[in-house]
């Protein structure tokens, strides 16, 4: 068969009228003594016989310098502009794929902003007076039961602003930017959790609002029975300064059974190990904000399944990083212990 260079110009005309009236390339190797790549390459930059070019690709233009500049002004006094409003701002002078690429290339990238209670001078001092404590004294953080509660809601968990902001080794960028964390209503769940080392405890569903009464009910039938049947009992309980722990009675209860209440400082979430339970909880259940749920039952069976998965590990591994945490807020003086971001441990290599 002749190759597509000796092709003859009635047997591409021939090609293209067959390939016209809708016949495949196997029949038409049936009527023209051409292979199947000469016919290819008859074909190759047609549709239906019309000769189809290529689209030249425009020159890239390069951006000015004064309107990058301009980006990084905009950028700097709104970090949390996004690129396609700072692209309408500047009547579309530049796409939001250029503004996005021109961030890139200075180093400033997109933080989500925390939610964080504030911090007073008062709450400072308490909380590097507990962890200068802890640590000088070598407190044994196997010995404690560390308790909390959480909302866990229908929607998912709630979602937090992203910045623009310029990266610094050594440093966290975000936490000028931190937003406060107040406690939300919404449709959803409540869960209790306690575990100790390698202690797992129970999850436990709180229909009610988390009064003392309703606490200490919750405490005296389903917390101490499991706490007693412990093979190693461990001699401190820990739970956070919400309303429904403050009363005397609800600590003079836990003392009654043996067990010495940890006395926590005010505004400290990032010390207490059961938020890295809290959060792979919800990475899990909400598979990373992109899930949500129609029924409370529903809810409740993901969070039950979920948290049967952890291993045993993973509770004496974020012990040790409740270690780093305290470290961490000794350098920051009392501050949040990722401040200075000096010590980084995924979720990930907890499990």
């Amino acid at each position: 068969m002749p190759s597509a260079g000796r092709v003859t110009d009635e047997e591409r005309l021939e090609v293209l009228r067959l390939r016209g009236e809708g016949l495949s390339i196997k029949e038409i190797v049936d009527h023209v003594r051409l292979g199947k790549t000469s016919i290819y390459e008859i074909l190759k930059g047609t549709i239906n016989g019309n000769s189809v070019k290529k689209r030249a690709r425009p020159e890239s233009r390069k951006v000015s310098p004064r309107k990058k500049a301009r980006v990084l002004r905009m950028f700097a006094k709104d970090p949390k502009l996004t690129c396609r409003e700072c692209s309408a701002q500047m009547n579309n002078e530049l796409s939001h794929t250029t503004i996005h690429r021109i961030l890139v290339q200075n180093k400033i990238k997109s933080y989500r902003v925390r939610r964080r209670p504030i911090l007073s001078c008062q709450h400072r001092l308490k909380r590097l007076r507990f962890v200068y404590e802890m640590v000088t004294q070598r407190a044994d953080l196997t010995a404690i039961v560390w308790t909390d509660e959480k909302k866990f809601k229908l929607d998912g968990p709630d979602g937090g602003a992203r910045i623009w902001l310029r990266s610094s080794p050594g440093t966290n960028a975000t936490e000028q930017f931190s937003m406060i964390r107040r406690q939300q209503g919404g449709s959803g769940v409540m869960v209790w959790v306690g575990f100790s080392d390698t202690h797992k405890g129970p999850l436990l569903f709180i229909d009610d609002s988390v009064t003392a009464e309703v606490y200490m009910d919750m405490l005296q039938t389903r917390v101490f029975p499991w706490y007693n049947g412990l093979p190693t009992r461990p001699s401190i309980y820990q739970h956070d300064n919400a309303p429904a722990h403050r009363p005397d009675w609800v600590n003079d209860a836990i003392r009654a059974t043996g067990v010495d209440v940890l006395q926590w400082p005010p505004h400290s979430p990032d010390l207490n190990p059961v938020e890295l339970v809290w959060a792979q909880l919800s990475q899990k259940v909400y598979n990373k904000g992109r899930r949500q749920y129609t029924s409370v039952e529903a809810l409740k069976a993901a969070i039950v399944r979920e948290y049967e998965k952890l291993p045993y590990s993973f509770f004496h591994n974020i012990l040790v990083r409740t270690w780093k945490n305290m470290v961490n807020v000794l350098l920051s003086k009392g501050g949040f212990s990722t401040l200075n971001g000096r010590i980084k441990t995924t979720l990930g290599s907890l499990c």
